[in-house]
């Protein structure tokens, strides 16, 4: 996983770049709070997530999750559903990542 210092100088990037105000402060505070809420979805989808089938969805989503130890996983995803090595439902994701991301 990236270091915050790494994130937060791609995230200035960005910002100069399209001319935009920010603080340092309000930065790493959205970061840290970032990656909190990450390590709490990835334990919903590590501990909550029903097993369906060992079938595949057909999708235009995907999300990419990278672990600390930088592993990237791939999902499909579709509705509230994900796939990769299986088919799973974990409904509960869906809503705490659409919380993490407001």
């Amino acid at each position: 996983m990236k270091e915050l210092s790494e994130l937060k100088n791609e995230f200035y990037d960005v910002m100069y770049k399209y001319e935009k105000s920010f603080s340092e402060d309000g930065v790493m505070a959205d970061l840290t709070a970032w990656q909190t809420a990450k390590a709490d979805l990835i334990s919903l989808l590590l501990n909550d997530a029903t097993y369906e089938s060992s079938g595949s969805l057909s999708a235009k989503q995907s999300l990419l999750i990278e672990l600390d130890n930088g592993l990237v996983y791939q999902f499909t995803v579709k509705n509230d559903k994900i796939a990769s090595c299986g088919t799973w439902s974990c409904p509960e994701f869906f809503e705490a990542f659409e919380a993490a991301c407001e």
